[in-house]
């Protein structure tokens, strides 16, 4: 049985990355009783069966998430409220509540005002390695209704852009995608913030645009569909000076990790 709210099922037009900076909708989105923005912070772990990236589940993908949550804070207390109610797991451990509210409600979508499901959600990394990732693009039908960001199987990590132009882990693998969806699986009115990339840097430059929205200082949807919450970012590689880096083939298991320049550039 798949969650589903009829009430937002076809209301993802209704978004724009520009509202992130408004601290009445994030009133729109908080809990009434606790006067509080519910908030799953919902990181990679790569164990699922269903995660099929070869790739690492790094800690890089956890950078930036503070600022993020702390510029939601800022937001939410001037549209009246009393801040952030801010939970931070593993994508293995959302998907155990995610079943278990699904078993138990026995309806088509939560109905559990105190599960971690009922919360918005800041979704790190691709649908390869976060099944929570894989859950809201398939439920959201992503590629479907918007028509640009990852297309189909989703492991092997291809961005469909606003003009039929592609990228791909070997033309583009520093490039990330920062979209806003509706939660299709619980009856409040919840969002997820969707940040993920080709590689570590892709997802940094999604969380650093993020940031530049909540902050006010990016506007727009994606460049050629103006409506359409999905913004495409490249990042700049930071530069050393100081550190000497080890080899990628040197490290155990051989991985790149390396932060980014906070000038990111959008692609589309």
């Amino acid at each position: 049985m798949q969650l589903e709210n009829p009430i937002v099922k076809n209301a993802q037009e209704f978004l724009n990355l520009d509202d992130l900076a408004d601290p009445k909708f994030w009133s729109s989105v908080s809990d009434t009783m606790s006067k509080t923005v519910p908030l799953a912070v919902v990181l990679p772990s790569g164990r699922h069966k269903d995660s099929k990236s070869g790739h690492l589940a790094l800690i890089s993908d956890a950078l930036y998430t503070y600022e993020i949550v702390l510029e939601i804070e800022k937001l939410a207390r001037l549209g009246g409220l009393n801040g952030v109610n801010v939970e931070s797991m593993l994508d293995i451990d959302y998907y155990e509540s995610y079943m278990e509210a699904k078993k138990e409600s026995r309806v088509s979508i939560v109905d559990s005002p105190s599960s971690i499901v009922n919360a918005n959600l800041l979704l790190l990394a691709t649908a390869d390695i976060n099944v929570v990732s894989e859950i809201l693009l398939d439920q959201c039908k992503s590629i479907e209704t918007y028509h640009i960001g990852y297309e189909k199987p989703y492991h092997s990590c291809v961005i469909l852009g606003g003009k039929n132009r592609t990228y791909t882990d070997r033309s583009s693998s520093n490039v990330g995608v920062l979209g806003i969806y509706r939660i299709p699986w619980t009856k409040e009115n919840r969002i997820a913030m969707f940040c993920g990339g080709i590689f570590a840097p892709g997802t940094l430059a999604a969380s650093v645009l993020l940031i530049k929205y909540l902050r006010g200082q990016e506007k727009g949807n994606n460049m050629y569909r103006k409506d359409i919450p999905l913004r495409i970012v490249k990042a700049d590689l930071k530069t050393y000076r100081h550190s000497d880096l080890m080899d990628p083939e040197q490290c155990q298991p051989p991985h790149k990790l390396q932060n980014i320049d906070m000038n990111v550039q959008l692609v589309e």
